[in-house]
């Protein structure tokens, strides 16, 4: 409960703080298409692959494959997907909402 909190009064200070800054209205939601990106594409078609094959044909050359890699490229493929979860948040002071896709 106290992350829940202390989450939800950053996510309220930072967007009146943004729009302050800014100056700007609320924009409306478009949604982003992340599977249609090419970096998506081929990340979906050979990052099986490079996994697969990496000991053998790169980590004489670059050493092991550090943990992160495969933590960041899994998190860009989860990202903007509803199916994987999503959070909605919203601004105490102005009652603005948005939702995270993909935030689990």
């Amino acid at each position: 409960m106290i992350f829940s909190n202390y989450f939800w009064g950053y996510a309220t200070i930072w967007h009146t703080l943004s729009f302050i800054i800014a100056g700007m209205e609320a924009q409306a939601y478009h949604a982003r298409r992340p599977k249609s990106s090419p970096l998506w594409q081929c990340l979906d078609a050979h990052f099986d692959t490079f996994l697969d094959i990496y000991p053998e044909a790169y980590e004489h050359d670059y050493g092991f494959l550090r943990p992160i890699i495969p933590e960041v490229a899994g998190k860009f493929m989860r990202c903007g997907d509803f199916a994987k979860g999503f959070a909605r948040v919203r601004c105490d002071h102005c009652a603005h909402e948005s939702i995270w896709a993909g935030a689990r």
